[in-house]
Formats: structure tokens, sequence, C-alpha cells
């Protein structure tokens, strides 16, 4: 069974050396880390997917580590536990860790399956917002600041 870490940079200029520094905690090889510095970019990631086993520990600081958004977290999660069959450990909630047996998998299902709820629901609020700001639109609704006004009054 190998470890390994993952950190990510979620902004410009962030510094990583908290996400990293945990990793020693958890007996993650150095060589066995893998950092993506700049926000967007997941090539260090796309390279730890195809190393990861069946078995081996991916060790994380938060959940935003493996995704921008609910349900990309949700799906990094069941393909690392269950299509990779490795198990996951975030170090900022100590009860999302797989390897706690049955009482892991429970609490990682469940937290799965909030996640995919709130994936949804933020889609289905997206959907509605959007509707109503085009009727808005169509009844002459203006959005935005009021122009400034040039005039001077003395």
């Amino acid at each position: 069974m190998a470890k390994y870490g993952y950190a990510r940079a979620l902004q410009n200029g962030q510094s990583l050396n908290k996400q990293i520094q945990i990793f020693a905690q958890f007996g993650v090889p150095k060589e066995n880390i893998f950092v993506d510095e700049q926000p967007g970019m997941r090539n260090a990631y796309g390279q730890l997917l195809q190393l990861l086993k069946k078995g081996d520990l991916l060790v994380i600081k938060n959940l935003n580590c493996l995704g921008d958004g609910y349900g990309s977290i949700a799906t990094e999660w069941m393909r690392v536990s269950e299509t990779l069959s490795a198990d996951i450990c975030v170090a900022d909630m100590p009860a999302l860790d797989t390897r706690l047996g049955s009482n892991g998998e429970v609490i990682s299902s469940v937290v799965i399956q909030i996640l995919n709820f709130c994936d949804e629901r933020a889609k289905k609020q997206s959907a509605l917002q959007a509707k109503g700001i085009q009727s808005a639109k169509q009844r002459g609704v203006k959005f935005g600041r009021p122009p400034k006004s040039t005039a001077m009054s003395l």
C-alpha cells in the first residue's frame, strides 16, 4: 500500500505549504506528493490517478482539492474510492476517511449523496434565476447600477 498526497492551488499566488506539511503527519513520502500550483490546472492530479492502485491511500487537506463544485467533488471521490479502489483521507474532516471500515464507507456514502443533492439544487436554483431574469427583462426591468449624473448643481 502506497501513500500519496495531493495539493492544489485554488487561486493565484496561494501558498501550498500548509497542505504539503499535513502529508508528513500521514506518512506520505515526499516523492509521492503531487502538486498543482496553478488554479485550474490538474496535470499533477492526472499523473497521480495513473499511479493509484487498490489499497493505496490518497491524502488531501480538504474536499476542494478534488474539484471546483459539488458534482465534480462527488465524481472524483467515486473515481478514487470506487473505480480505483483506493482509500481517501480528508485531513480537515477526519470523519471522511474510507479506512474507517464500514463506518467510513457509510459516512463517505452519505457525504457523496449530500454533495450530489447540493449540486442538483444549485443547478435548479441557477436555472430558476436565469428564467426570472429573462422574464424581468421582457417586462422592461433594467438591471445594474443607475447611470451617474453628470449635471453639477450649485
